[in-house]
This record gives C-alpha cells, sequence and structure tokens, in this order.
C-alpha cells in the first residue's frame, strides 16, 4: 500500500481516493474490518501531521464517524485521543486550540469533543485555549454552578497574563451581568485596557455600549467618536451602529441623510446586514421614506446570493 498522502486528493472537504480498486474495496467493505480501521486509524495520523489539513475536513470526518455505521470499526473517542496525543507529541497546541474552537461553533453535536482539544491545549500552557475554554464553560449550553465558578476562574487567570481576548470577553460579561456577577466598572476598565492594546473588537463594543447605554453610562459624542474612528478603519459593523443610531436619532441627533450613507457604505464594502437592515426600513418606512419595492427587491437580492435571513423574511412576508 502507498503512503496515505499519495493516494488521497482533497476535494471541497473531502477524501477522494485517487485510485478507484481501492476506493471500491473500501466502499463496498470488502476490505476486513482490521484493514479499514488500519486505513481511518493511517488518516488520522495524517491529519495530525499535516499542517495544511483543512479543520473542516477534521470535524467533517469526525461528524460523519458519529452518524454512521460505516466507521464503528473503531470508536470516534479512540481516533480523537490519538490525534490529540499526535499533537502533544509534537508540541502543536496552538492546532489544538483551533480545531477545537472550529469544532465548538460550527459541530454543535461535538462540543464535548472540542472542550476535550481545548483542556488538552489549555495543558499544554497555550493561552488562547484556556480562555476559550472559559468563554465554552460559561455557554448557555453547558451552564452550571461548577462550570460558571470554573470559566469565570480560567478567563480572570488569562487577564492576569494581560490577553486581549479574555478582557474583551469577560469586559463583556460583567457588564452584562446575565452569567457573572456584574460588575460594570471593572467591566469598561477590561474593555478600555483592551483598546488600547489594539483590539477594535472592545473598541466598538465599548462605543456601542456608551452611545447607547447598555450596561454602563450613556455619553454619545464620546460613543460617536469611536465610531467614527473605526469608521476611518472601514469598519462596516461600526458604520451600521452609528447609520442605524443617525437614522433612530439616537444620541439627540437625527440625521437620516448620513445615516444612509453609512449603511450604504457598509454595504459597498460587502456586508449583506447592512443591506438587509436598510431594506428592512424601506419596507416599513422606519425612519425612511418607505419604499416597499425598492426594499423587497435589496432583500430578493440577498436571498439570490444565499442569505439566510433573506429567505426567511421573504418567507414571512
Amino acid at each position: 500500500m502507498n503512503s496515505i498522502r499519495d493516494q488521497i486528493i482533497i476535494n471541497n472537504n473531502k477524501i477522494q481516493l485517487i485510485n478507484k480498486e481501492f476506493a471500491d474495496y473500501v466502499v463496498s467493505y470488502y476490505f476486513s474490518k482490521k484493514d479499514v480501521k488500519e486505513f481511518i486509524k493511517c488518516i488520522f495520523d495524517w491529519f495530525a501531521h499535516g499542517q495544511e489539513v483543512e479543520y473542516a475536513l477534521i470535524g467533517d470526518f469526525l461528524r460523519y464517524g458519529k452518524r454512521y455505521e460505516k466507521m464503528n470499526y473503531i470508536k470516534i473517542e479512540e481516533l480523537l485521543d490519538r490525534f490529540i496525543n499526535k499533537k502533544y507529541e509534537l508540541g502543536d497546541a496552538n492546532s489544538l486550540f483551533k480545531l477545537g474552537i472550529y469544532i465548538y461553533y460550527e459541530y454543535a453535536e461535538m462540543k464535548n469533543y472540542a472542550i476535550k482539544l481545548l483542556e488538552k491545549a489549555n495543558d499544554m500552557n497555550n493561552l488562547d485555549a484556556k480562555a476559550a475554554l472559559g468563554i465554552c464553560y460559561l455557554d448557555g449550553s453547558n451552564l452550571n454552578e461548577i462550570n460558571k465558578v470554573r470559566g469565570e476562574k480560567l478567563l480572570r487567570e488569562v487577564v492576569v497574563l494581560d490577553n486581549i481576548k479574555a478582557k474583551e470577553i469577560l469586559g463583556n460579561m460583567l457588564i452584562k451581568g446575565n452569567i457573572i456577577k456584574r460588575n460594570e466598572i471593572e467591566g469598561e476598565k477590561l474593555l478600555e485596557e483592551a483598546t488600547l492594546k489594539g483590539s477594535n473588537f472592545a473598541k466598538y463594543t465599548l462605543a456601542v455600549r456608551t452611545l447607547f447605554g447598555y450596561g454602563i453610562k450613556a455619553d454619545s459624542d464620546k460613543g460617536k467618536k469611536s465610531l467614527y474612528e473605526l469608521i476611518e478603519e472601514n469598519d462596516t459593523k461600526a458604520m451600521i451602529a452609528l447609520g442605524e443610531a443617525l437614522i433612530d436619532g439616537i444620541g439627540s441627533s437625527f440625521n437620516v441623510d448620513e445615516g444612509i450613507k453609512l449603511l450604504n457604505n457598509a454595504i459597498d464594502l460587502g456586508n449583506n446586514r447592512a443591506k438587509l437592515y436598510l431594506a428592512c426600513r424601506f419596507v416599513l418606512g422606519e425612519g425612511v421614506e418607505q419604499d416597499c419595492r425598492k426594499g423587497i427587491r435589496m432583500v430578493e437580492e440577498l436571498a439570490e446570493k444565499g442569505e439566510t435571513d433573506a429567505k426567511l423574511y421573504l418567507a414571512n412576508y
């Protein structure tokens, strides 16, 4: 048997065997269980050693194994442990972190696998994994008192080490107060620290909260100033937030024309969310002159591109 790398090509995140006869054997179960088991192990060994392998490919392979009986020759947990141990031997904590966070958000049915990957990366002192693990423990689907305490503890450990992502997440959670005990002063401080470290996410979050008074004291001038600074960097989320605020007169200043201009700028930069927001305003006449035909045409354009929210809007219109 030639090496695994020589036998396969990757096409649309699927493994395709180059040798048709060999593929027929695998698909038709002409190989023994032992042969198939060894072949699957070889694929996971290749996953573990291959830096160019896409995380979506590994995730799809794991999901396939969970859903179908073809891979019952070997337990998926054993494959995952094998993969994790190989990465541990290679000292590749970053790949474990990236795969773990990818699986957590892309494959809802495999969150336990994601946690396992992140825990091993955390054991290898990967700070991003520690922060991500804290977020996962505080996620609604895993939330209980034990996980709540552990998740906050992990985030605080990384915050002390000046990790920007941890400051972004913990800062937001402290301001919201819906998962951990509310402390808007500490939360605002953490977001300000992350902003000073160059985090546009923290800057945007703090600007929106300041502009609208979400969880902290409102200061429309300060919020607008920060959003305009982000807009100068072509931040489309900032364009949407300030555009909507100007159309609705948030912060005691109506400027419908400027608001529409900002939304159109975001649309020109490829933000489909901005187009849907503006389309809905035209349909309902909210803050702008009603033009139902124009609004529906914009939604239809988005639906033709495959935008799910646009399709749902048209289905319920």
